[in-house]
Formats: C-alpha cells, structure tokens, sequence
C-alpha cells in the first residue's frame, strides 16, 4: 500500500526530471512503509540515507541543466534546494534521536514530502517550460 506516491500531476515534462521526482517518491514511500510496519531502526536509517544521498544527487543534476540552460530562476531553485536538504537532515537527526518514535518520524517525513510537492509544482514545472520551450529536454 502507497503511502507517499508520485502522481502524473507532478510531472514536469522533461524524463530525467520526472523520472528522478518518481524515485525520490519511491524512496520517501519505502521509508514510511519501513516505519508504519515496525521495521528495525537500521532499516529505516538506510532508507532515510538513501532519500538524502539521492536528494542531492538529484539537486545537483537539476541545478546543472538550469546553468546550462541559463534558466533565469537558478538562484532561487538554488536556495530552495539547500532548504530542503537541510529538512532531510532534520529528519536523519531526530529520528536517530532516541526520544523520537516513528510516528513523529512519519509526520516529519510528511511534511517533507508535501514540500517536495508544492516544490515541484510551483518551481519545477516552471523549469520544466522553459527547458521545453528552449527545446532542451531529453
């Protein structure tokens, strides 16, 4: 059962962006599994390892077609980019906390992923015109 899913309304029309946007969902679901079903604590550490290793990676890729592209909201993207990352790392430290249970986890996991998604609806989609009006998608 999904928890956290991607939806077609999130796609941004350019495939490695999608595709990536859909792994970041999958990763972020996975997590929310582990923790609604009790798994081991070192489970779910991984996983939120992954959601945060993948993060960046995909980050550094958008921000690289928006240089190359000269996508006039670099900066802005930019600075967004690092807030969310330093969510995920609020996340990767509360949950190792001991005090912290996996509901608050999932709530923090939550709110993530709706940033991820006004994120991607208000910021990527933009992106994504003008790389498609530029002709640059691939």
């Amino acid at each position: 059962m999904a928890l956290i899913m991607w939806t077609p309304d999130l796609a941004v029309g350019v495939a490695k962006i999608d595709e990536q946007h859909q792994q970041l969902f999958k990763a972020a679901d996975d997590l929310a599994e582990a923790m609604w079903a009790g798994k081991g604590k070192e489970e779910v550490e991984k996983t939120i390892d992954f959601l945060a290793d993948y993060t960046l990676f995909h980050f550094r890729d958008e921000e690289t077609v928006m240089m190359q592209n000269q996508f006039p909201g670099y900066s802005v993207q930019k600075q967004a980019h690092e807030q969310f990352t330093q969510e995920i790392t609020r996340l990767r430290q509360r949950f190792g906390s001991e005090e912290v249970g996996t509901s608050m986890a999932i709530e923090v996991l939550t709110g993530a992923c709706n940033w991820l998604r006004e994120h991607i609806k208000t910021m990527d989609k933009v992106l994504g015109g003008y790389l498609q009006k530029k002709g640059a998608i691939g």
